[in-house]
């Protein structure tokens, strides 16, 4: 079923209280009018249906040694030390009683087998920067020919105490630690579908923004959790890629179990026309959506190969509480005018960190990167006037789940 079928449905509503949905009955109160309460129940009603009774057409729950049900695995690395179990450092294919955790165990655990990671660089001989602390996961050669509206879900857990995890707001030299789902289709660029990063808290929690800092609820330490998102446009292959990040001896302990492609999922916006316009040394993005159904933002990006994009700036939804069944227009400016004074701006704000509480810091920290995107964005279009600049809109919904727009190249007036 459509976005639009959903609201359709409204329209041929009658004042009687029983709906058929699909097989199953939709019951009002007695003599209840059919508000807007009343409507928003009948219609997730219909989501709920049309969403949670679907079976995937790919998965991974890790309990064989080999491929999962489509296409193959290769991890960067599969090793753990010592030699025996408990295991104490490892990325790697393990059932859970073999690994040594610190403060707890998993639970909602799916089977006998999980993939799971603890101070990556030490797995490989029990000593720090034996190899890299990020490494990943492909699966490859997943066929999705005829199949659209791909969404994925995966359950992610980790140990979650308070300062457990870095994340780029932690100090300067710490990278961020992470866990990220990204996907290609017919060997595209990766695009992320799932961001997993710390709070400034240290606590490990779903990603929106793009600053590699959690902006949700913090998980509940060892308990697995499901995330979800989108996957935007068709082909006939797609591959999977997970990267995870953890380098701190004996507490940065996370695993992943049960990761499973679905179709026929309605897109939660629906975009229509996207204009980008550069003129005068300003970049003017218009786009409309069609529908919108539990939208909270978008986020506008660039690019100058149509591969490497940059976010460039967000946008609120227009839309009642986030949905709507009407066009509406939106509009984001980019402009290069103050791009000096918000150089030394950023600068002056930088140098004045080392004079201010942490707590102050840390929001000088998110003015002064906000105001750098912008000379870098800036910079992008003034210096690029005879290489094409493309455009892309993000729609981030209320659980955190981003589709992307087509990719638009901007025209040059």
């Amino acid at each position: 079923m459509q976005t639009s079928d959903y609201f359709s449905a409204f329209k041929m509503m009658s004042s009687k209280h029983f709906y058929c949905v699909r097989g199953k009955v939709v019951l009002l109160p007695k003599n209840s009018p059919l508000t807007m309460k009343n409507q928003l129940l009948i219609l997730f009603t219909l989501i709920s249906l049309n969403t949670f009774s679907q079976t995937p057409f790919w998965s991974d729950t890790f309990e064989d040694s080999g491929a999962p049900s489509i296409g193959s695995r290769t991890p960067s690395v599969q090793n753990f030390f010592p030699a025996t179990p408990p295991y104490t450092r490892y990325f790697a294919r393990v059932a859970p009683a073999n690994i040594a955790l610190q403060n707890g165990s998993y639970s909602n655990v799916q089977g006998a087998r999980i993939w799971a990671a603890e101070d990556i660089d030490g797995a490989l001989n029990g000593s720090n920067f034996g190899q890299l602390p990020n490494q990943t996961i492909i699966w490859s050669n997943i066929n999705i020919t005829g199949r659209t509206g791909i969404s994925f879900r995966g359950l992610f857990a980790c140990n979650n105490g308070p300062s457990t995890w870095e994340n780029g707001n932690t100090g300067v030299g710490l990278p961020s630690d992470y866990m990220i789902v990204s996907y290609r289709i017919n060997g595209g660029a990766w695009t992320d579908v799932v961001r997993v990063f710390a709070t400034d808290g240290g606590q490990m929690t779903r990603e929106t923004t793009g600053d590699e800092v959690g902006d949700g609820t913090p998980f509940a330490s060892y308990t697995f959790t499901e995330l979800s998102g989108y996957i935007t446009g068709i082909g006939t292959t797609l591959d999977l890629r997970f990267s995870g990040h953890s380098n701190g001896t004996g507490t940065e302990e996370f695993a992943i179990d049960n990761f499973r492609l679905f179709e026929g999922i309605s897109l939660p916006v629906t975009f229509g026309s996207i204009a980008p316009v550069i003129k005068n040394e300003t970049l003017t993005v218009n786009w409309q959506t069609l529908t919108e159904t539990n939208n909270d933002h978008f986020v506008i990006e660039a690019s100058t190969d149509g591969t490497a994009f940059k976010q460039i700036g967000t946008l609120s939804s227009s839309a009642p509480k986030g949905y709507s069944d009407n066009a509406i227009q939106y509009s984001f400016v980019l402009r290069n005018a103050g791009t000096g004074m918000a150089s030394m701006a950023a600068f002056g704000l930088l140098a004045g960190l080392l004079f201010l509480t942490k707590r102050n810091r840390k929001w000088l920290i998110f003015t002064a990167f906000g105001l750098i995107v912008f000379i870098s964005c800036s910079k992008n279009i003034s210096e690029h006037e005879d290489s094409p600049l493309f455009i892309r809109i993000g729609q981030v919904d209320k659980d955190g789940n981003r589709t992307y727009s087509k990719v638009i190249a901007a025209v040059k007036e």
